[in-house]
């Protein structure tokens, strides 16, 4: 497969929560799985329909087709729930680290000590993010980083202006909270929006 190819499948599963999985371990299972598929309708096809192999070539290709196709939904709608329950809980951790840094502590650990369990897949992203930073990698790489693993254009937004903030010097404390209630309205916003197009 090309390179471009093994490289979105890549960033898909790292989207996805996978990304201890090899790429090319994942297609390749994707291909195995669609060919057996593929072969067993075969088979049945030709049993059933003896007379017609023409319904035969083209149940084999649309059963190949369909495999593929079911394998990629999965990794696609595991990348969006990954990132939509990053989203609702998101509004949370950044009141959770403005209280805490307003209470004296530094950005650093004001992150860390807002890991928490009932955060689900965000809790391990801002574990992951203390590790680097207390590793030594600087505050706003590690943020960086993270919202690359995230599919997500909010997390992405919040992080570009925290990183901006933590550069310029500006008042962090008060920024997360501004953040946080924006996306909070943002979230109502749909949410209606949704509602009254129902």
């Amino acid at each position: 497969f090309p390179r471009s190819f093994i490289k979105k499948i890549e960033s898909m599963l790292i989207y996805a929560g996978m990304e201890r999985t090899s790429p090319r371990t994942y297609v390749g299972l994707v291909v195995f799985f669609s060919l057996g598929i593929g072969l067993s309708a075969l088979f049945w096809t030709w049993y059933l329909y003896q007379k017609n192999p023409l319904i035969t070539i083209l149940v084999t290709i649309l059963a190949t087709l369909a495999t593929i196709f079911v394998f990629y939904l999965i990794l696609s709608l595991n990348a969006d729930n990954r990132a939509r329950k990053i989203e609702v809980v998101l509004p949370d951790v950044l009141q959770i680290i403005s209280s805490n840094i307003r209470a004296g502590m530094t950005t650093e650990n004001a992150i860390w000590s807002a890991a928490r369990p009932e955060f689900g897949p965000l809790e391990t992203e801002i574990k992951r993010v203390s590790a680097d930073t207390f590793g030594g990698q600087p505050l706003t790489q590690a943020l960086a980083q993270m919202s690359k693993r995230v599919n997500s254009t909010v997390l992405d937004r919040a992080i570009k202006l925290v990183n901006e903030s933590l550069s310029l010097g500006g008042e962090m404390s008060r920024l997360l909270q501004e953040v946080a209630s924006d996306i909070r309205e943002s979230q109502t916003l749909k949410k209606e929006i949704a509602t009254s197009t129902m």
